[in-house]
């Protein structure tokens, strides 16, 4: 198959997403973690699915200070204050890891260290990994090269802080356990390739989603002073609403480079995908029904290109840019 994905056909296939994602998932709420530099853009987001009779909420997200954790969400856990008191006795530890991650040098960016937590036991799996992967739909530049640099470069400060504060300390009646934990990453970059980031909240999910109980959740910490966002990515919503665990919050920054581990259940895989394609399918439809946007679709639709729409939808979010950005270049002026 022919690498036919460029910037513009990727945008347009994560706009469709979104759009059919809210399309399907009603009082849909993106949050925003900058009145002044985001919420313009969150605006027009709004304003333009309203006009393609699609409507989402917009509001300002909780900052780290308040909360830095985002959660997937069970009955049990499923408000900020219930969750706060149930990772109160792992706080000191998770303050020890920031100050960690603080004095690394550098400090990481975009660092969300993934975990589990039980009645009396938490498990930290790690940051994001990253495993380099041959392309199927769009060829590789000098950005990938550069992106992959900054991740691993990010990834082994997170490790590093980790490695830092060493075991955690015992606390009475209650086990802090490191699992799963990544080597640091020594991979050089191989012209011609891409690569997936395994967040830290797709790992823990692939660890525990399927054994988890009532008491339990899974949940990603805000990593020190460059990590500010308290909101998942839309990728990492769209794989945790897919199998029944929506995050506390949904931004629409950046889902750069997203990726499933191949050791994740087939099932949680499955139902993803399947989302994935309904998704798409619906929020194609609402596109192609204004007359400025039926031809968005016309050069992707050849050679059955929309059998792999998950695959695609990998790939695209290798072209870097944040999700307004991506549905505002997509859909401004056309509707």
């Amino acid at each position: 198959m022919s690498q036919f994905l460029t910037k513009p056909i990727a945008d347009a296939v994560c706009t469709a997403i979104v759009l059919g994602y809210a399309s399907k998932n009603s009082n849909t709420i993106f949050q925003y973690m900058s009145a002044v530099d985001e919420k313009d853009s969150y605006d027009k987001v709004k304003v333009v699915f309203e006009k393609l009779g699609v409507n989402v909420s917009v509001s300002q997200s909780a900052t780290v200070q308040e909360f830095g954790y985002i959660i997937a969400t069970t009955p049990r856990a499923s408000t900020i204050p219930a969750i706060a008191a149930m990772t109160d006795q792992y706080s000191n530890y998770i303050k020890r890891l920031t100050d960690a991650a603080n004095a690394a040098a550098p400090p990481p960016y975009g660092a969300y260290i993934g975990g589990m937590s039980t009645v009396n036991q938490c498990f930290i799996v790690g940051p994001s990994n990253l495993e380099l992967y041959k392309p199927a739909y769009r060829a590789p530049d000098q950005q990938v090269a550069e992106a992959y640099g900054k991740a691993v470069e990010f990834t082994n400060s997170a490790l590093t802080a980790i490695e830092t504060i060493g075991k955690p300390l015992p606390i009475k009646g209650y086990n802090i356990n490191l699992v799963n934990t990544i080597p640091k990453i020594s991979q050089k970059y191989v012209v011609g390739q891409l690569f997936k980031s395994y967040h830290g909240m797709i790992q823990a999910m692939s660890l525990y989603s399927t054994t988890i109980d009532n008491n339990s959740f899974i949940f990603e910490i805000a990593l020190g002073k460059n990590t500010q966002k308290v909101s998942a990515c839309f990728p990492c919503c769209a794989f945790m609403t897919a199998n029944g665990k929506p995050p506390t919050s949904t931004h629409l920054g950046k889902g750069d480079n997203w990726g499933i581990p191949k050791s994740s259940n087939m099932m949680l895989q499955q139902a993803w995908a399947a989302k994935i394609k309904e998704w798409y399918l619906a929020g194609k439809q609402l596109m192609m029904a204004k007359e400025q946007l039926k031809n968005t679709f016309v050069e992707f639709g050849k050679e059955n290109r929309e059998n792999d729409i998950p695959g695609i939808f990998l790939e695209a979010l290798t072209f870097e840019g944040k999700f307004t950005d991506r549905i505002n270049n997509t859909l401004l002026g056309k509707v």
